[in-house]
């Protein structure tokens, strides 16, 4: 009996020999090719056409009249006969086919919401997943927006950046869910590090210095600015042995990881960066003793380390590393301020600094993903925010906090980030919970952050324009004001497409 089922299961062929027309094995759990070329083997079930049936032309014509009722629920006095007429085509439209939906049921006993919210593996081990080398799972890219297929791409909640994309899918549009080609493409594009720096050449520690310091000013330039979880001249001088290294071990993971986003921000191909710097830099696969300890410095390597492997388009891993980052930081009480404790200025400012960099980037790769927001809540925390100061006028010699400026500094991007989250993260917790929220509470969410833009500084405000501005603020405005404007996009649009697909 087991072993006929499990022949019907395999009279199709998988996804991928059915993409590129090859003929398929059949095997379970993987065909010939796809073991051979060390893919993810998908089988589908084909594709059931909906039945020309009377019952069935029926059971439409009731969704549609449902559909029509909620319209004018939504958008009283309006006749919709007049309005269908007026409604502008889709340009390009015609090379989208809705096909009909097989998800459609003619019994009375289907779900109240799209099949969407529960999209899940065929098997019990589906969510399971590899990043290791040649197993790394094509379609699990670092932002989640090309994981339609839910087999070894790990959970992806309804509210993850693939979310749209998985919904159209679900309610009948054909996805051509086969990107390998285009990430394959795009990491061909980028210069390796050793080609670029002909490194078979450098025989001398000068040249391997002068492309450290290339590194670590390329990290400073371009990503610091965006998550200052750093102190650039404490680190600097640590680099070159003007000042202590309170984590030696720890130290050098994060030396390592800030040279691998140095390199990775210039555009370089950083694989194999660890075997170019020597053993020396190779913490993260050789030192996982280190995860024994707990300090300051490991939290901010562990917080890069994940921020960057996810950007190398490996998810999960870099999601490990988060969820480590939050741990660590949460052991070091960097969720409490501690107001009675005789701490330094500085230490006090970097306890925050660190704390609250680690929050939002917890926040961001949970919205990404679609998961639980791992930091605690509000009533769980009471850090303050970081001071809106320039460096130069916080140092570890202050001995008394200075006035904070009214202008911008490399901190005022954490700083509205930190306020927008806190705003939007229930919100999103909101979200998680019901995937068809009604128009109104959407348009009330809305109305929160409204109020929220009109307290941003001028800086930071839509149409500011100040050509002596340094470049960061600029990128850190576009950064904010494209935050506002999605986070409640994929809402809106998610429930008129459970609105439409909805019996």
């Amino acid at each position: 009996m087991h072993h006929g089922a499990n022949a019907i299961m395999n009279r199709y062929a998988c996804e991928e020999c059915r993409h590129r027309k090859f003929r398929c094995s059949k095997e379970r759990p993987s065909c010939a090719y796809c073991r051979r070329e060390r893919r993810p083997c998908v089988y589908s079930a084909k594709i059931q056409r909906s039945p020309l049936t009377r019952e069935y032309v029926t059971s439409l014509e009731n969704r549609l009249q449902k559909l029509e009722a909620k319209c004018a629920e939504l958008i009283p006095g309006v006749d919709i006969e007049k309005l269908a007429p007026q409604t502008p085509g889709i340009p390009g439209s015609s090379t989208w086919e809705l096909p009909t939906n097989p998800w459609a049921s003619t019994t009375s006993d289907a779900p109240s919401h799209p099949s969407y919210t529960d999209s899940f593996p065929r098997i019990s081990t589906g969510f399971e997943w590899s990043e290791q080398g040649d197993a790394l799972n094509q379609l699990a890219d670092g932002m989640a927006f090309l994981s339609v297929n839910p087999e070894g791409a790990g959970y992806l909640g309804t509210s993850a950046n693939v979310a749209l994309l998985r919904s159209l899918h679900h309610n009948g549009w054909t996805i051509d869910s086969s990107v390998s080609r285009v990430i394959d493409s795009s990491r061909t594009v980028k210069p390796s590090l050793r080609e670029a720096w002909a490194w078979s050449e450098m025989t001398h520690d000068a040249d391997l210095d002068q492309l450290i310091s290339t590194l670590i000013d390329s990290y400073f330039r371009n990503f610091h600015t965006r998550y200052p979880i750093v102190h650039e001249a404490t680190f600097r001088a640590q680099t070159e042995d003007l000042a202590p290294k309170p984590d030696p071990e720890s130290w050098l993971l994060l030396r390592h990881v800030i040279l691998a986003i140095g390199g990775w921000c210039m555009g370089y191909d950083t694989k194999g960066f660890d075997e170019l710097l020597g053993a020396k830099t190779q913490g993260w696969s050789r030192n996982i003793s280190i995860l024994s300890s707990g300090s300051l410095t490991l939290v901010q390597a562990v917080a890069l380390k994940g921020h960057f492997t996810q950007r190398q388009n490996n998810p999960n891993t870099g999601w490990n590393f988060s969820g480590l980052a939050v741990r660590i930081a949460i052991s070091l009480g960097l969720h409490r301020e501690f107001p009675a404790w005789n701490i330094s200025v500085f230490d006090r400012e970097m306890r925050r600094r660190v704390g609250w960099c680690v929050f939002v980037m917890d926040a961001g790769t949970a919205i990404t993903f679609g998961r639980p927001i791992l930091w605690p809540t509000d009533g769980m925390m009471d850090i303050k925010e970081p001071m809106n100061v320039d460096d130069e006028k916080l140092t570890s010699t202050t001995l008394v906090a200075p006035e904070e400026s009214t202008g911008s500094t490399i901190y005022s991007h954490l700083i509205w980030q930190i306020q927008f989250h806190q705003l939007t993260n229930s919100m999103y917790t909101r979200r998680m919970a019901s995937f068809d929220l009604p128009a109104e509470e959407i348009l009330e969410m809305d109305s929160k952050i409204t109020v929220w833009e009109k307290t941003l500084p001028a800086y930071f405000k839509y149409g500011h324009t100040d050509p002596t501005e340094p470049e960061y603020i600029t990128t850190a405005r576009c950064r904010l004001l494209w935050r506002r404007t999605r986070k409640l996009q994929d809402d809106a649009v998610s429930s008129v497409l459970n609105m439409h697909t909805s019996p």
